[in-house]
């Protein structure tokens, strides 16, 4: 007697009942699962890895039921339907599971070697049912919201759910423009000027003045006030677009000079760095460009013999913002630039000191990714670095970015002392 003896006929019945999903379904979700399980810059957890599987797994099967509704109806469809009977879905459903298998076995390797190289705990078996739980859920949820909104945009019409999606459009701008304009006292202003020992610094946040001119104009007497223009240097600093200036630099910059060093920064935007980068990155390049030359400017008008020497530092945004403050004419000459985590193609490096690890989204990310590998002439390498791939690296990377700061220092976007301490001399 063999083991489906025992089993109640009616049990096999129901068994063999079970609805498969349709083969370009299941192709589409196994090679979306693949691509989200290729190798990336940085550790994750399993929440965002199970996040980022599920989206792209449902992104998949709604292009594939796009594509084959569409072939339906303009009858280019190619092959007899008896193609996709259950036998052939059960064994499509077979090959994908073993090919993503495959992916998360290859995948569980880099991350460890990921995790050895950034001090984090290994992962095994109970990461993977995490991820596979998190999932699949997403695509439950996202399949199931795709599915009411469809109805609804066929029940509304063309015109009307183009005018619903512009008037969401306009409000997510106004809701952005609103945080990036809040005049609140900036709580990274409070860290910044919290930072550090024996530096002067002097932070100008949004409620220094309404615009970039009155913000700098303050910033500079404040600096004078507080015998910033006495010490041997002034470094500008650009803060991130959430008005962030790392500490760590702060730090770094007073290894660099001791206590014989004035540090200066001015608030542009309260939103966080993406949204900022997104929509106000002229509010960071008109904000660097107005405070350095105010500050250059000042120092300008002093004897010769009393002049500091002027430094400019930026990180990330800031480095973009920086960037073009160096194409102004200045009264008085820059010592040295740094910039560190600078945002790929987006800064001018030339005659700048920049400070990028290979494992840091940053460096990489740009929509010239897509079809292009990244420049990472000026980068030192962290940690195991992925083959780039054709669209692959750039989901990779973009997903990447969501925990770039969530590694310790020397890894992702995350930078140390070095920052101040790697500011060149002058010459």
């Amino acid at each position: 007697m063999s083991v489906l003896d025992t089993v109640h006929p009616s049990s096999l019945a129901r068994i063999g009942a079970v609805p498969l999903p349709r083969i370009s379904a299941t192709v589409a979700a196994g090679s979306m699962a693949a691509v989200s399980l290729a190798p990336g810059l940085l550790p994750r957890t399993a929440v965002l890895q199970g996040l980022f599987s599920g989206v792209l797994m449902a992104a998949g099967i709604f292009v594939a039921w796009a594509l084959t509704t569409a072939l339906q109806k303009t009858a280019l469809r190619t092959g007899p339907r008896r193609v996709d009977t259950r036998s052939w879905r059960a064994r499509a459903a077979v090959v994908s599971t073993a090919v993503v298998a495959m992916f998360a076995t290859s995948a569980n390797g880099w991350q460890n070697s990921l995790r050895v190289a950034m001090g984090a705990p290994p992962i095994g078996v109970r990461y993977w049912v995490e991820v596979m739980c998190i999932a699949a859920l997403t695509v439950l949820i996202l399949t199931a919201v795709t599915s009411g909104i469809r109805k609804v945009l066929h029940r509304l019409g063309f015109a009307r759910s183009l005018g619903i999606a512009a008037i969401c459009a306009f409000g997510l701008h106004l809701a952005f423009g609103g945080i990036a304009t809040a005049s609140a006292q900036s709580v990274e202003g409070q860290k910044f000027l919290a930072a550090g020992t024996d530096s002067v610094r002097v932070y100008a946040d949004l409620d220094s003045g309404p615009n970039a001119r009155s913000r700098a104009d303050h910033a500079v007497a404040e600096l004078a006030h507080v015998g910033g223009f006495t010490r041997s240097a002034v470094v500008v600093a650009v803060p991130t677009g959430s008005g962030w200036i790392d500490t760590r630099a702060v730090d770094g910059i007073e290894q660099r000079f001791g206590s014989d060093v004035a540090i200066v920064g001015q608030q542009y935007s309260a939103a966080p760095s993406w949204a900022a980068f997104l929509f106000q990155r002229s509010d960071a390049e008109e904000s660097a460009q107005t405070l350095l030359t105010a500050v250059a400017t000042r120092i300008a008008e002093l004897p010769a013999a009393d002049r500091p020497d002027l430094y400019l530092y930026g990180q990330s945004l800031g480095a973009v913002g920086g960037s073009a403050a160096l194409t102004e004419t200045l009264p008085t000459q820059l010592c040295a630039v740094l910039w560190a985590g600078p945002p790929a193609g987006a800064t001018r490096v030339e005659g700048t000191t920049v400070l990028a690890n290979t494992s840091d989204p940053v460096v990489w990310w740009s929509p010239a990714l897509m079809t292009t590998p990244p420049d990472l002439s000026h980068a030192v390498q962290d940690a195991p670095m992925p083959q780039w791939i054709p669209a692959v690296s750039f989901l990779q990377t973009s997903v990447d970015m969501l925990a770039s700061l969530d590694v310790p220092a020397g890894h992702g976007h995350r930078y140390g002392t070095e920052q101040g301490t790697q500011l060149g001399t002058c010459h």
